[in-house]
């Protein structure tokens, strides 16, 4: 416990004191604790009065028990040996907290006892005492502790001392078995380390002859005799590719076995310059080949016109070699640049192409999503730091202007309108709430990016009054008020008391002093006057009442969209900032009671007047104006779901309903559409006119998709949410089905 909690858990031995004081009892001091059932309370004791011959025997007391707790069979490992050590060489915390009941500190004085407390709380650095220099018992412990490891260091000599003699004498098994000897008694000291290093480096030198044999003589002139008669022609094929990555993923398996092998135990790497050389050598001759297949496979699908599949090899090719040491993930990204970059022209100006073509179609979606395939592609290659050309930047270029020229008739399909009808019946209060409601929608649709206007592209908020009529794509948010009350609650009287007001205070002669007697009676004593003052408190309360119904209309149809019946009281109040509940404090005429009477004037102070407090409760109004707000809160969050729903029930849904009529090329075009609004999803402030940021961050895509998801779809088909996540990929294989037909 820190010691600014000491006082609070000395508290009840105060009281306890304080009792046998009033009672005449007679208590020790801290000077007579000689001895104390619980040795913590005897050290501080013994520290506040400074006798230090009772510290030492307290603080040789507390560590044998403290002892006690920590000690245990010596164990048979230098590891655990060490961690015994640690354990042992930490202090003893003396911490008085833990005896707030012991009968030692109830036994003393309120005085001994406060100057007990304040020595403790003054004194933090004393709560710790080193047990070694405490108990004799203590520091024997520490003695076979290290004698044990003087034992055990002397075998661990040995073991390492016969490991190496093995080794030069090239007994290898022997000097492995040796040094696991060493290591099962000491497996992270740094002779056993520094003899396993040896041991491995003198293994690996020896299987190093092997490793070359096995890729440099029999793997790399296979992978270079298929590459030589196929690669670059007509003979070349998928499947010739695949074999030739095969063998090199053999000779990266042994690559990565041989680096293993020079792992210890501790994970540090045993190793020389002329080790490190070969194998380096070795590895660029592996990431070369590799890197020539990859070539050859990005080519022959940039040959068949899969740009796209191109694309999906050379991504994933890369995240691989992301995972490898920083020089072979730096070659295999140069050997993917250049090969990506001979066919990432073709590829943009094939898609820009596609585009291009769906858009003559009307077939927007469709447009939008070959300009991102496009657009990826070309990201793709930034990522990779390909040499940037006139063509690239031209494409480049001409795919942002296509995907412009989509957009902005994709504006047009998306554009739908919020109308917020009349709420009934009417009357002031609720066209108030009405407008309320139109103000938060208005505001929430045309805000920030983290507002719900990213989830209301293509919306537009209007009043019914000020609309010819509705269309079919409009939502119209209707809402039927049937209670909207402020009821007040009959005051009830909960307490009577008397309050007591000592004022005016004057010295009198004291009727007890009598001249004849001796005794210490005082000639004067000192008078207040009382005032007596009735206190009357009453509580005071309101109720309200709110219960409507929202629905929405579109297309001719009307649904439930939210149902509220709340009873705010002074029991259950959810309106923020108002006061349905409150106590009056009512005074009445006061009366002068008898007199204090005290020997001392300190004795006397003089009371404040007490104040009558009226009830403090919300007004009316106050009341009305918070429902409205809770009320017009509720709607809009509801509001703002049924319209964030958009991509999901409507152009999500309408991509499913047509693949299971076999409407394909309408499919695709939904998918499209559902990529490009949830593209705005992304984007930085989804009312201005600017592109998006590229698809290449998928992850990021993803996560948003899914907080999407729970945040605002949650309450949508099922069955089209869990197609949402994977969009990117839906509306991409859509596209290129439609290529492939």
């Amino acid at each position: 416990m820190p010691h600014k909690s000491i006082t609070k858990a000395l508290r009840p031995a105060v009281i306890a004191c304080l009792v046998l004081a009033l009672a005449g009892c007679v208590t020790p001091t801290l000077d007579s604790l000689s001895s104390c059932q619980d040795p913590r309370i005897g050290y501080w004791a013994a520290r506040t009065t400074g006798n230090e011959t009772l510290r030492d025997g307290y603080m040789k007391s507390i560590a044998n028990l403290e002892l006690k707790q920590r000690s245990r069979p010596l164990p048979d490992t230098m590891q655990d040996l060490r961690t015994y050590l640690k354990e042992l060489k930490l202090p003893v915390e003396i911490d008085v907290s833990y005896s707030e009941n012991s009968p030692d500190l109830r036994s003393l004085s309120p005085t001994e006892l406060q100057k007990l407390a304040s020595f403790v709380s003054t004194h933090p650095g004393e709560s710790f005492v080193p047990g070694e220099g405490s108990s004799p018992e203590w520091r024997d412990e520490l003695q076979k502790i290290s004698r044990k490891m003087e034992s055990l260091q002397r075998e661990v000599t040995r073991h390492i001392r016969d490991a190496l003699e093995e080794l030069d004498g090239g007994d290898h098994a022997a000097a492995l078995a040796a040094l696991n000897r060493a290591k099962l008694l000491d497996v992270d000291g740094p002779d056993v380390i520094n003899a396993e290093k040896k041991v491995l480096l003198a293994l690996a030198v020896i299987n190093l002859p092997g490793l070359e044999e096995e890729i440099e003589k029999k793997i790399l002139p296979q992978v270079e005799a298929i590459r030589n008669e196929s690669f670059g022609t007509a003979l070349s094929s998928d499947a010739k590719v695949g074999q030739c990555l095969d063998l090199l993923t053999r000779a990266d398996a042994a690559l990565l076995k041989f680096r293993q092998a020079l792992n210890t135990s501790t994970g540090e790497t045993a190793g020389s310059p002329d080790l490190e050389r070969v194998v380096g050598r070795i590895e660029q001759a592996v990431d070369d080949a590799t890197g020539g297949c990859w070539a050859e496979k990005i080519r022959l699908n940039a040959d068949k016109r899969l740009f796209w599949a191109a694309y999906e090899y050379a991504e994933q090719r890369a995240r691989e070699a992301a995972e490898l040491a920083p020089e072979r993930k730096a070659l295999l990204k140069d050997h993917l640049a250049s090969s990506y970059g001979k066919i990432l022209s073709q590829g943009a100006a094939h898609y820009v192409d596609q585009a291009n073509k769906h858009f003559s179609r009307d077939a927007y979606g469709i447009s939008l999503t070959c300009c991102r395939m496009a657009e990826e592609m070309i990201q793709f290659g930034k990522d990779l730091e390909v040499p940037e050309s006139r063509e690239i930047t031209t494409w480049e270029k001409r795919c942002s202007a296509s995907m412009a020229d989509a957009q902005s008739k994709i504006v047009d399909t998306v554009q739908r309108r919020l109308v917020v009808g009349a709420f009934t019946p009417r009357s002031p209060e609720y066209s108030r709430l009405a407008a309320t409601v139109y103000e938060k929608l208005v505001s929430s649709f045309s805000g920030s990016s983290d507002s719900a206007s990213q989830l209301a592209w293509g919306v537009a908020v209007e009043k019914q009054d000020d609309v010819d009529h509705i269309r079919p794509t409009d939502y119209l948010v209707e809402c039927g008020v049937s209670e909207f009350l402020v009821i007040d609650v009959a005051p009830v009287e909960i307490e009577r008391a008397i309050i007591k007001v000592g004022r005016d205070i004057s010295q009198i002669p004291n009727p007890a002093y009598d001249p004849k007697d001796n005794s210490n009676v005082p000639r004067t004593i000192f008078s207040q006057e009382v005032y007596h003052y009735q206190n009357v408190r009453v509580s005071h309360g309101k109720n309200a009442r709110l219960k409507l119904a929202v629905t929405f209309t579109q297309k001719g149809r009307k649904k439930p969209l939210l149902a509220l019946d709340k009873d705010y009281s002074a029991d259950d109040n959810a309106l923020r900032g108002v006061r349905l509940a409150s106590i009056e404090d009512r005074l009445d005429v006061p009366f002068i009671g008898p007199d204090r009477l005290r020997d001392s004037r300190d004795a006397l102070s003089l009371d404040p007047w007490p104040k009558a407090t009226p009830p403090n409760l919300s007004s009316d109004g106050e009341i009305f104006a918070a429902m409205e707000q809770f009320a017009a809160e509720t709607i809009v969050k509801s509001v703002i779901s049924l319209v964030g729903s958009y991509p999901v029930s409507t152009l999500a849904a309408e991509a499913v309903r047509n693949e299971r009529l076999g409407n394909n090329y309408e499919a695709a075009n939904y998918w499209g559409q559902c990529l490009e609004y949830c593209f705005k999803l992304m984007s930085e402030d989804s009312g201005k006119s600017k592109n998006a940021e590229p698809i290449s961050r998928k992850d990021r895509m993803l996560a948003r998709l899914l907080k999407l998801s729970a945040d605002y779809w949650s309450d949508c088909d099922p069955v089209l949410l869990r197609k949402m996540p994977d969009l990117w990929s839906l509306a991409v294989r859509s596209a290129l089905e439609l290529e492939d037909n």
